[in-house]
């Protein structure tokens, strides 16, 4: 069944909302290729209606032409109207006949799209919905998307976990291009969301271009699942707090972090290059966050040798190793500690596990970002 599943979610593009727009665009061009076609097999048998009798009067008039042509295309063939001449016999088997084939071409191919293909579409996305739980919901795939992706991959998820959320036709092609499941749609509206069965979903990232926007979704998120991880990516820091209060359990103001670095990269040349390091599942160390296990309950941080102990949260209050060396750990502790990838694999750590504080880690994170300046 899990194999299934995958190559269910593999190479595919399932459009929900707003497709109308997408179709229209293309039926319109479809129907102006069959106009064109039309005006060049009636110019090409008015051309040559010399050699074709109408059995009615004798006389090939404009309206015969067209009503010949329409009759001719169709392969109707009443017979009123016949070519005579072997030069009209020859334009209607070499010049006319392999218009006829396009336009049925044509409007085989738009009925298959339009009809059996969305029917197929639709069958292959409500089996696609019924498949998702605990599934992680990216709204917005722009660059920033992207290294959300990116970042998830490397953390362990699968591309089966993650569901795609985007109104631009590009991102949608992008995204499926390399494996995503990508839905067409705005998080702005609950049919949108509900439709990626958001209630059975674990969190949700809103990386929109627009911060009232993020402020919306992060509004009608929270209504449809009050018990789901809301992530929002800010542009303006004023908003930072507005967000919040609409239901936002984490959120990242898109300046503050880069700026960070940039303060730092000023007056020193190695903490930029280890807090990037820090920052991505493929650097050299890990910032990792996990529960206390049984074998380090009752131990002072200091006596922890395995890794380098950052800090600890405990019912709300963060405790920092500096300050608190010598601080016991206990069970139900949060730890957050900067650890040796070739080091881990020796060790069987829960590197993904999900914080009752989901800010615990942000926040110990923008700490370190400034220990530098503060240390100096």
């Amino acid at each position: 069944m899990a194999r299934f599943q995958q190559q269910l979610f593999k190479h595919m593009r399932v459009p929900i909302f707003g497709t109308l727009q997408g179709g229209a665009r293309t039926l319109l061009f479809r129907l102006l290729m069959v106009v064109v076609l039309l005006l060049v097999a009636v110019l090409m048998i008015w051309l040559g209606r010399e050699g074709v009798k109408d059995g009615h009067d004798g006389h090939m008039s404009f309206f015969d032409v067209i009503y010949f042509t329409a009759i001719t295309l169709t392969t109707v063939g009443y017979g009123d109207i016949t070519p005579i001449s072997n030069t009209a016999r020859l334009v209607d088997a070499i010049l006319v006949t392999p218009i006829r084939i396009a336009i049925w071409l044509i409007f085989i191919g738009t009925a298959y799209e339009f009809l059996a293909h969305h029917a197929i579409e639709n069958w292959r996305s409500n089996r696609i919905r019924k498949m998702l739980k605990n599934h992680t919901i990216l709204c917005g795939y722009g660059r920033t998307g992207e290294v959300v992706l990116q970042e998830l991959i490397e953390k362990g998820f699968s591309k089966d976990q993650i569901v795609i959320l985007d109104s631009r036709e590009e991102a949608l092609v992008a995204a499926s291009d390399v494996g995503f499941v990508a839905f067409r749609g705005d998080p702005v509206h609950s049919k949108s969301l509900s439709q990626l069965e958001i209630a059975r979903a674990d969190c949700i990232i809103f990386s929109l271009a627009r911060d009232d926007a993020t402020a919306l979704a992060v509004l009608t998120a929270r209504k449809l699942a009050p018990s789901i991880r809301i992530i929002a990516l800010v542009r303006d820091q004023d908003n930072v707090t507005l967000i919040r209060h609409a239901g936002a359990d984490v959120v990242i103001h898109q300046g503050r972090v880069s700026g960070y670095l940039l303060a730092d990269a000023v007056q020193s040349k190695f903490s930029v290059g280890f807090l990037t390091d820090l920052m991505t599942c493929r650097g050299r160390l890990n910032l990792v966050e996990r529960p206390a296990q049984i074998a380090e309950i009752g131990k002072p941080l200091g006596q922890i040798g395995h890794c380098f102990f950052v800090g600890l949260e405990r019912g709300g209050q963060r405790y920092f190793y500096s300050a608190h060396p010598i601080e016991v750990i206990q069970a139900g502790d949060l730890l957050l500690f900067i650890e040796d990838q070739k080091y881990a694999k020796k060790f069987e750590h829960n590197l993904s596990f999900r914080t009752r504080n989901p800010d615990i880690s942000l926040g110990l994170q923008a700490d370190l970002f400034s220990f530098n300046r503060q240390a100096r």
